[in-house]
């Protein structure tokens, strides 16, 4: 789609041009979503004490908030959008040079 949008062969792409194209359109090949949640656990903790050699094991629960981002990559139906355009784009400029009998 690349070659075709750029009205040339394979031969002649260019890396540096394509990364631009594409971070150019990371917004329409990626979207987020992202939600929070609470998650609690329980963290233990053993001390000696070096004199006696008592053993004291301490439980604490510790609560975290999560965020989690959820990514998707629309990359297949943005690039089938960009080439349907691409086909008409083509199609009309193939009647404007076709001629007519």
């Amino acid at each position: 789609m690349y070659c075709a949008a750029k009205n040339q062969d394979y031969t002649s792409i260019s890396l540096k041009d394509m990364e631009t194209l594409i971070r150019k359109a990371k917004d329409a090949l990626y979207t987020f979503t992202s939600t929070e949640e609470s998650r609690t656990t329980t963290v233990t903790e053993t001390n000696t004490d070096p004199k006696t050699g008592k053993v004291t094991v301490t439980e604490t629960e510790v609560t975290e908030i999560w965020k989690i981002y959820t990514i998707v990559y629309n990359g297949e139906a943005y690039f089938l959008r960009i080439r349907y355009s691409l086909c008409r784009m083509n199609k009309r400029d193939w009647r404007k040079t076709t001629p007519r009998t």
